[in-house]
């Protein structure tokens, strides 16, 4: 519109520094004189303000950045007309839309981000210029007489990447959605005030508050709290800033040292009755020596003393409070720290009541045995790498002495060792130490605590990462000079990344002139010999590994050796195909991947290999891959394995002199192994061999989405699906709502898209989706509105596959009152006068009252009231006397707001009589 300050802002997220970004108008450099104004943030951000927009203003600007390697652009057409500012985008000749950062506030800002030459488009959007003003204390002002009365809500915030390294931008959005004016927005840092400076910079825009860090130091590793006030109260959010990659000088070899990585910590109870026993365990699963472990309490250095004792074992500290009293309830930090950074972890200890002693109650024999109560154990990572430290901690928090505490392993006891040791904190608690990790330390623990009352077991899994197995491998019994060998080594199981590599006799062999090794994925290479030759006879050996193990595979190839005698030179009769064995594994379960390579051993050209599947055609599918190695070999990849693929398999090789097939059967039996993660209010019960019970209590909104229950023999399977829907809190109409989807894991590329009521949903003028990085998308609703009320689908899709989450948004929507109709303007003292309040919409229930001259409408014997349904509220005044003249106003009231309708009855002289 007209008049309207207008502000748009160019983000430049990669690229080398020094950077310099500058504007256009029309190709030509912006200036002041033209009211235009642009305001540098941080090294990879500018902002461009049009105060008070003319037509003049319309027209193509452009924000440039340019580094030495380069320079990219974007483009932005301003259009001002009348009492609107429209917003055309276009785009440069072969240019891309990429990442939109979306900043959502009362007043929406929008960053672009500028990558090589890629180039994306956003639109331009008016901002009134009081919101943009803002006074020297960051208050957003309105009237004095305007009541505060709603404190303010924060969304939650983040930074724009989990971890940052030195020299980057660190860049975090502090957004107001509801709250009273005036408003103040301050930030802390590690709970004191943030004083902005040359690489700390804040910026205030609307009802929302942005701070940028440019470059990113170690020293800005911390905590970051966003606090926004008003008359009526405060609230603040928190972020936690990561920086990863000091440059640590080590005699004379410098390299980038790990900053100390810290798995959460907490006490082993939500809340503790004093005399009870408390411990939590603080491990530090990477970084650098030499390490530093300390402990803060509320804040201040913790020092030990009689109740509170810490314990150094290896890379972990422990913390034990024993007996518990009511002081030391509050916040206990565990800080890890080395030369390339630092990491601090929290944990709330709670302190509810205190045992009192009676004089009465000393008699010993009235005392009832405490059978022992121990806390779940946890290892400190959900899997683990060989070499890994893994430490479990099981702590008995109640019961009577003598305590005795023992482990198992795989239901056996556990043998102490050097890589494994148990040691005893007290009566009451025992860590169970295995340093380093192997594979065969995979399998169930089991703490089991007893005293003379009784016996409490508690039970955890270690999972280690599975090191390779590999499929064997083999070549025919025999080949003659010319002919063509292959062996095909397939890693059947094992975690990634897995590096496979051959020998020959011993030696590492590499492709040359006749031996050529290719890869097929991520866990296969195929050797082929072609043609064979005399020094190829021997040991051949396929060695595959990861950081869990390796596993190594033989095969020896054969020659014989034929001497051909004659001067015959008459051409011979064409050769049919000889196609090798095919095979599979003895037996896959679901997820597994199977492979079969099918090599045409001899056979004149032309060849054609194809595949059947129970006896019809084999094609490329979505799990099922053929592909051809050369003239003589096609390999048959089906991944992951389901039991639909169960069958047999044939590969046909045939040329004008004939065919030849080779058969296969795969076998499948059973299904991956489900892990499900359990919350505090999730619990399955198994209800004997037939019946497994899901309970879900309390209901939270993140329990929301499709459950499946699956069950499997090693006949198949069968799953049944059902959908929980959990109702959020009503939004008011005006409100703003934001939804993130965040794909926790996944191959990229990743394409996440929205369905409103099933139907696909696009940005609009209040409806706006925000890509942020590869992983997350971010919808926003400003304002709420009744229409917008329904189901909200977020469905992110790859290659391998879609999963959909969904969420349900509830609108109340204030009432909407039809005109009060009367039947004349004006009355005479006698007649009969009706008013009649009728609600068109608005959500259920619905209070209506009437007001006469701004006062509350008291009934009498002439003025009635009458409520004729949910929806209409009827006023009779009979007979009409010239008291009754004046202002009449319906009022209808419901959760969402109000709304109120105004008539004014007029009343003149006596009723007219029938005679003259």
């Amino acid at each position: 519109m007209a008049g309207k300050d207008v502000q748009v802002g160019c983000y430049v997220p990669d690229g080398d520094t020094p950077l310099t970004i500058r504007w256009q108008f029309h190709g030509k450099e912006v200036s002041h004189t033209m009211g235009v104004s642009t305001t540098k943030l941080g090294a990879r951000s500018n902002i461009l303000t049009i105060e008070s927009a003319t037509h003049g203003h319309s027209g193509n600007y452009t924000c440039v950045a340019s580094n030495p390697a380069g320079e990219s652009r974007h483009v932005a057409s301003l259009t001002v007309h009348g009492r609107n500012i429209a917003s055309n985008v276009s785009s440069l000749p072969g240019s891309t839309l990429i990442n939109l950062h979306t900043f959502c506030s009362q007043f929406p800002s929008f960053y672009s981000h500028l990558h090589s030459t890629t180039v994306s488009l956003l639109p331009t959007l008016t901002y009134p210029r009081s919101i943009l003003s803002y006074p020297r204390k960051h208050l957003t002002r309105r009237s004095p007489s305007t009541p505060v009365a709603e404190v303010p809500v924060l969304f939650p915030m983040s930074f724009n990447s989990d971890r940052h390294l030195e020299g980057e931008m660190a860049q975090i959005n502090c957004v107001v959605q509801k709250g009273d004016s005036p408003l103040l927005l301050s930030w802390l840092y590690n709970g004191q005030p943030l004083t902005p400076s040359d690489h700390t910079k804040v910026l205030e825009v609307g009802r929302s508050s942005i701070l940028t860090i440019d470059p990113v130091k170690g020293h800005h590793q911390g905590n970051y709290t966003c606090v926004a006030a008003n008359p009526a109260g405060e609230m603040a959010v928190h972020a936690q800033l990561f920086v990863n990659g000091t440059l640590w000088y080590w005699v004379t070899s410098p390299y980038l040292a790990e900053p100390p990585v810290v798995s959460p910590i907490g006490f082993n109870l939500p809340q503790y009755l004093e005399d009870d026993m408390a411990q939590t365990n603080c491990v530090v699963q990477k970084g650098d020596q030499p390490l530093i472990l300390s402990w803060l309490y509320n804040g201040q250095r913790l020092t030990p003393s009689d109740h509170t004792k810490v314990l150094e074992v290896g890379r972990s500290s422990i913390l034990t409070i024993d007996p518990v009293k009511g002081h030391h309830q509050g916040n206990y930090t565990c800080v890890a720290s080395n030369p390339a950074g630092e990491m601090a972890v929290h944990a709330q200890l709670f302190v509810n009541g205190t045992c009192y002693f009676s004089s009465l109650l000393t008699f010993l024999d009235l005392v009832t045995s405490e059978p022992p109560v121990v806390s779940p154990i946890a290892f400190n990572l959900p899997q683990y790498l060989e070499d890994d430290m893994a430490q479990g901690n099981c702590v008995v928090h109640k019961g009577d002495h003598p305590i005795m505490i023992s482990w198992l392993f795989n239901g056996q006891p556990v043998t102490i060792s050097d890589e494994v040791q148990i040691m005893a904190m007290g009566q009451r608690s025992s860590i169970l130490t295995i340093d380093p990790v192997k594979g065969h330390h995979q399998g169930n623990y089991t703490c089991v605590a007893a005293n003379h009352a009784g016996a409490m077991a508690v039970h955890e899994q270690l999972y280690v990462n599975e090191p390779p197995v590999v499929s064997p491998i083999g070549f025919n019994l025999e080949y003659l000079e010319g002919d063509l060998a292959q062996t095909n080594c397939v890693v059947q199981k094992g975690d990634n990344p897995v590096l496979i590599s051959w020998l020959f006799n011993g030696l590492p062999l590499v492709s040359s002139d006749h031996v050529e090794i290719a890869g097929m994925g991520k866990k296969t290479s195929i050797l082929t010999i072609d043609p064979v030759m005399g020094d190829h006879r021997g040991n051949y050996s396929c060695v595959a590994s990861n950081p869990a193990g390796q596993m190594a595979v033989h095969a020896i190839l054969h020659m014989e050796l034929i001497f051909f005698f004659g001067l015959n030179s008459n051409p011979r009769l064409a050769e049919p195909p000889v196609v090798s064995r095919i095979g599979f594994d003895p037996e896959y379960l679901e997820g597994d991947m199977a492979q079969t390579n099918c090599v045409v051993q001899k056979g004149d050209s032309p060849l054609l290999i194809s595949w059947q599947f129970n006896g019809l055609p084999l094609t490329n599918s979505d799990h099922v891959e053929i592909a051809g190695m050369g003239k003589r070999s096609s390999i048959l990849t089906i991944d992951p394995v389901m039991g639909d693929h169960r069958g047999n398999y044939t590969c046909v090789a045939s040329n004008p002199a004939g065919e030849m097939a080779v058969h296969a059967i795969l076998h499948v039996n059973g299904a991956p192994l489900c892990l499900l993660l359990l919350y505090d209010e999730v619990q399955i019960n198994a209800m004997g061999q037939r019946s497994s019970i899901l309970t879900i209590d309390p209901v939270k909104g993140h329990h929301q989405g499709n459950y499946s229950c699956v069950a499997a023999n090693p006949a198949g399977q069968m799953a049944v699906h059902m959908a929980l829907a959990v109702n959020g809190t009503p939004f008011l109409e005006g409100e703003v709502a934001q939804s993130n989807c965040v794909l926790t894991s996944g191959d990229k590329p990743v394409v996440i898209s929205w369905l409103f009521n099933g139907r696909p949903l696009h940005s609009t003028d209040d409806v706006q989706i925000d890509k942020v990085g590869g992983r997350t998308s971010i919808l926003t609703i400003d304002p709420v509105r009744g229409h917008h009320q329904g189901n909200y689908t977020c469905v992110a899709s790859n290659h391998a596959g879609q999963m959909a989450v969904d969420t349900t948004m509830v609108v109340n929507e204030p009432p909407l009152l039809l005109p009060i109709h009367l039947e004349s303007d004006r009355f005479l003292e006698g007649d009969f006068a009706q008013l009649n309040c009728v609600l068109r919409s608005g959500d259920r229930p619905v209070t209506t009252t009437w007001l006469f001259n701004g006062r509350p409408l008291v009934p009498s014997d002439d003025v009635h009231v009458t409520k004729m349904g949910q929806r209409s509220s009827i006023l009779t005044i009979d007979p009409v006397r010239g008291h009754n003249q004046g202002n009449y106003t319906c009022v209808a009231t419901n959760q969402a707001g109000e709304a109120a309708v105004h008539t004014r009855l007029e009343v003149q002289g006596k009723q007219r009589g029938t005679g003259g």
